[in-house]
């Protein structure tokens, strides 16, 4: 059980931290093809695919992600999201030398921190504000054309899964048909043959041929 549960939050951690490094690529978005992989998922798997949405509910419920498609094929990480990840980040840190993440810093601008430092560096980006609000109106505008196409992809597939129902409907009858047909069939098979030789108790000390009380018989006298 203890096993179950460390593979879940194992699964849990990378998945956050997998749409924490993605989105940065992605105008803010993170795609589940992209991110599966990092969670060794199988992109195309059934099962794995639930596993991903389940992890997906649980961060949107905390509100550390939120749900740009359905399904969750693409999520966003929120600033709630960006905060626990690099709280995280913060406590791996040791005292010491620190190893400077050029994404870790860059992400650090959308949580609560002004700067990011590093031994005795510190690296203000207010210089950069102009830049960071093109980056939010880059997200926003991502944000919209991903909407629009959701909208008509519910169309489409609402419209495909309408025309592939008779057909459905057709293959459901013929396989009720074969599975009848192959539930009544009766060959008319020639017997068993029978041996043209009885052989002979040869002193085995196991024949199938001997009852019970016979073969426990023939144990007790070898």
């Amino acid at each position: 059980m203890a096993s179950e549960f460390d593979d879940i939050r194992a699964l849990r951690e990378q998945f956050i931290r997998a749409v924490y490094d993605i989105r940065h690529s992605h105008a803010g978005m993170a795609m589940a093809p992209d991110i599966k992989p990092r969670m060794s998922l199988d992109p195309t798997g059934v099962d794995d695919d639930n596993r991903f949405v389940d992890v997906a509910q649980y961060y949107e419920q905390l509100g550390f992600i939120r749900r740009v498609a359905d399904g969750y094929g693409v999520v966003s990480i929120t600033a709630r999201g960006i905060q626990y990840v690099e709280g995280d980040l913060q406590q791996q840190q040791s005292s010491g030398s620190v190893t400077f993440n050029v994404q870790n810093a860059y992400g650090s601008i959308f949580g609560t921190q002004q700067h990011a430092e590093m031994s005795n560096v510190s690296f203000d980006f207010n210089t950069v504000e102009a830049e960071l609000d093109e980056v939010e109106e880059v997200k926003g505008e991502a944000e919209e054309i991903y909407e629009r196409y959701r909208a008509r992809l519910e169309d489409l597939a609402a419209e495909m899964d309408e025309e592939l129902e008779p057909l459905d409907e057709r293959l459901e009858t013929l396989q009720q048909a074969i599975r009848e047909k192959l539930a009544a069939l009766d060959p008319d098979l020639p017997g068993l043959p029978e041996p043209e030789v009885t052989p002979e108790d040869e002193g085995w000390l196991f024949d199938s041929r001997r009852d019970y009380l016979e073969q426990l018989q023939h144990y007790k006298e070898r």
